[in-house]
């Protein structure tokens, strides 16, 4: 399930046997493109690929998320994936118009709806659906995961860089705890 195109992000096993895999459609250009306003060096992330499998390898379901995420900066817009018990969650940015877009099941996402992004924890439960929380959020203003990596210190959690400034320069760990 590796499309020209796409990435792997992650392969996770599960406690029980299997694994997720989370693949992503990915592409970093330095093309111009006068239509959509852009030069220079960028980093175009797309929809996720999830596909979760059992003990044995054989696929029980894929979900394809929706997405499109573009940035000049190589530390907004990556995904992080993590296990909480047997279950995906992914973290990343996503925005309201993003997600109305996929509600809708037939508009195509567009770079140019990632207006007001925010820090967002996806939990996907099959090949259909998933549930999208914001985080991150404290007295009406956002802060952003950011960075290329995410660190599992205990069982249970992690860390990664975040800040109050979406491609701030100044990045702050951020401890993520999972939590029932």
């Amino acid at each position: 399930y590796m499309a020209k195109g796409m990435r792997l992000l992650d392969i996770l096993p599960r406690p029980k046997g299997g694994f997720y895999v989370v693949n992503e459609y990915y592409i970093q250009t330095s093309d111009s493109d006068t239509k959509l306003a852009l030069s220079g060096l960028r980093w175009v992330h797309g929809p996720l690929m999830v596909i979760k499998t059992d003990a044995k390898g054989q696929e029980e379901w894929t979900n394809i998320f929706r997405r499109l995420h573009v940035s000049d900066n190589i530390r907004v817009g990556e995904v992080f994936p993590m296990l909480f018990d047997d279950e995906l969650v992914v973290l990343m940015l996503d925005s309201e118009e993003q997600t109305d877009r996929r509600k809708s099941k037939t508009e195509e996402q567009s770079h140019l709806e990632m207006k007001q992004p925010y820090s967002a924890y996806i939990h996907f439960e099959d090949e259909t659906s998933e549930r999208t929380k914001s985080v991150l959020r404290s007295s009406g203003a956002n802060d952003y995961i950011q960075g290329t990596k995410l660190f599992h210190s205990a069982k249970r959690e992690y860390f990664v860089l975040g800040s109050s400034k979406l491609g701030a320069n100044k990045l702050l760990p951020v401890k993520i705890e999972m939590v029932e």
